[in-house]
């Protein structure tokens, strides 16, 4: 009679690493998985790259470790195609030159990630987005280990302005990776219906929400003024002074916003906020910490997100800020796009409007605001639907995608 399977040794705990082409700071998906990953057992590594030479190269947590690797000094040469495609369509052959650079620059911090991950002898890998799954694809062949890919965003529907050589090449990886992958899990089901429509062959792709650490007990009263609050990245495809124009004009309702994030547009927008004179009524607070989020929404009344929805990323994605401010006990206050619609009309835990422009925005704000009673159950409602999307629950069915593939033959493949 063979032998059966060996008895996992308790003292020495299966290994996870998770891949990801950003620096492991504000991102808290990967932390979300690597929590789950370390209540199943497992010794848990995140591995990302350096953005500022402040941050250090190797972190301590308690599901494990963060490590970052230096990379180039402009990531992707993302500044260059910035510059290149604000003076107007580059030449043909700059495009082709830019593309191909930009590519070559995504192989070798791919294969800056695979080395780093290769020394922490990993039993699994998980990839997060197309950026890193070439990593993953390397650390597959090398170790023999199982390759989960993680589909957080559409990267190449997400409307930035890549040159078509790169799109190109990278439509290729894409279509290469995802046949090679052990399992799949993404951030909705419509993403799940986009990627079999364009992948028939690929494995089957697990939804899995990126909902929020933790969760308030009851929601605060509506505070008068009513508190409205942004959260997250300041990039341009939030369409943030839309929303500060359109808090600006409202002198016939009393509120305020708060927006606490990072991002490019950080500047731009105070000065759009000192020209408005609306300083009295609009302020900025820094980013928190990953796990403090929700404590620090929960003061707050509307959770806003003013996506136009102009790409198909933006259309079908559920953002992490709308779990977030769901589970700090907001009314939501969101574009009418199918990824938000999906959760908002289920649980009636906000309202969607068409993002338009600042006058749909205040329009919004201002029909909401009339209506007290309607922000309460909002709000009420946001805090009985967290359950569903925790990080927790969420997190057990993650942990069964990856152990479903920790045995399988196709390692190496």
């Amino acid at each position: 009679m063979s032998p059966g399977p060996p008895i996992p040794n308790p003292s020495t705990p299966r290994r996870a690493v998770i891949l990801a082409l950003h620096d492991m700071t504000h991102n808290s998906r990967v932390f979300k998985q690597a929590d789950a990953l370390h209540v199943a057992g497992f010794d848990v590594t995140l591995i990302g790259i350096m953005t500022r030479s402040s941050q250090p190269l190797h972190e301590e947590h308690e599901f494990g470790r963060v490590v970052r690797v230096r990379t180039t000094k402009d990531l992707h040469a993302e500044r260059e195609l910035t510059v290149a495609m604000s003076s107007g369509q580059p030449e043909r052959q700059s495009a082709v030159l830019l593309g191909i650079r930009m590519f070559m620059g995504r192989l070798r911090e791919n294969h800056l990630l695979a080395r780093a991950a290769v020394k922490a002898k990993p039993d699994v890998v998980i990839a997060s987005d197309l950026t890193a799954w070439i990593a993953g694809y390397i650390v597959k062949r090398r170790v023999r280990t199982p390759l989960v890919l993680d589909v957080r965003d559409l990267a190449l529907d997400s409307g930035r302005p890549y040159p078509g050589l790169f799109v190109s090449l990278y439509r290729r990886v894409e279509a290469f990776m995802v046949r090679r992958a052990d399992a799949m899990t993404t951030v909705s089901p419509l993403f799940a219906e986009v990627f079999h429509a364009r992948y028939p062959s690929a494995p089957c792709l697990v939804p899995i929400y990126s909902g929020a650490f933790e969760c308030v007990d009851e929601p605060q009263p509506v505070h008068h003024p009513l508190r409205l609050f942004f959260q997250g990245n300041f990039a341009p495809n939030r369409r943030l002074d839309e929303l500060i124009i359109g808090v600006a004009g409202l002198d016939d309702i009393e509120v305020t916003l708060a927006l606490q994030g990072f991002g490019v547009e950080e500047a731009r927008l105070r000065r759009l906020v000192s020209e408005l004179k609306a300083e009295d009524r609009i302020e900025f607070i820094p980013p928190c910490d990953v796990r403090r989020v929700v404590r620090c929404a929960s003061d707050h009344d509307v959770g806003v997100i003013n996506y136009r929805g102009d790409t198909l990323n933006l259309q079908m994605t559920v953002p992490i800020k709308l779990l977030d401010y769901m589970a700090a006990g907001l009314a939501v206050l969101a574009s009418d796009l199918p990824g938000i619609r999906h959760i908002v009309e289920a649980e009636g835990c906000g309202m969607l409007f068409e993002p338009t422009g600042s006058d749909a925005v205040a329009a919004a704000i201002r029909s909401l605001a009339s209506d007290r009673d309607a922000i309460e159950m909002m709000k009420a409602n946001s805090v009985a639907a967290c359950a569903r999307y925790a990080a927790g629950r969420q997190g057990k069915s993650f942990v069964e995608v990856v152990e479903s593939v920790m045995g399988d033959e196709s390692r190496g493949v």
